[in-house]
């Protein structure tokens, strides 16, 4: 007579690949709910910084990409030469209030005022330049930090590879029970009908 024991141990064994197959099924669908939140909220977050940076970031783009060294010599010398004149008009008037305007000390200090001015001229000329590159490199890198487009290549590349590795988990794990379920139901049924 057959063994009731053989039957019920091939019954659970079809059922146990059925409860890990559906709990796989469950857990692949709760990791891909998950992603799916994490990359709306990754989009949500770009679309918002594009919507507040985006004619920003193209009216600096414009700014920067025809900022010369022209404009940062012009501003430097007419900010020098503010300076100059002011410190000029301090001179003299402390020159008057001691009553030496008209003497060697102040035809010297005129000379040596006229050799510092053209020296920073041309200190603020040969520096325009490099005042361009920097500030052009200082909104690359302003906008490298921002831009949250790398996080959302993070999330998409994230969850391309959590679906991938849930795929073959889930593959690998069903093909594993069901051949468990195979072989154990075949052993019980040998048993069942050789015995």
């Amino acid at each position: 007579m057959p063994d009731p024991v053989t039957g019920i141990t091939a019954g659970t064994a079809l059922l146990g690949a059925k409860m890990s197959s559906d709990a796989s099924k469950k857990a692949s669908g709760a990791a891909n709910r998950a992603q799916a939140a994490e990359l709306d909220f990754q989009q949500q977050r770009y679309d918002d910084w594009k919507d507040v940076f985006g004619p920003i970031q193209d009216n600096l783009s414009e700014y920067y990409s025809n900022l010369d060294a022209k404009y940062f010599e012009t501003v430097g010398i007419q900010n020098f030469e503010e300076e100059r004149a002011m410190a000029e008009k301090n001179m003299t008037e402390n020159l008057a209030q001691r009553g030496i305007t008209d003497s060697g000390l102040s035809a010297s200090l005129d000379r040596d005022m006229a050799l510092d001015s053209a020296s920073r001229r041309a200190t603020i000329r040969q520096e325009a330049p490099m005042m361009v590159a920097k500030e052009k490199m200082n909104f690359l890198q302003v906008g490298n930090s921002t831009n949250p487009s790398e996080s959302m290549v993070g999330s998409l590349s994230r969850r391309t590879q959590n679906t991938a590795d849930t795929a073959r988990s889930v593959g690998m794990q069903a093909g594993a029970d069901i051949s468990s379920a195979i072989n154990t139901t075949g052993t019980a049924l040998a048993d069942y009908f050789g015995g």
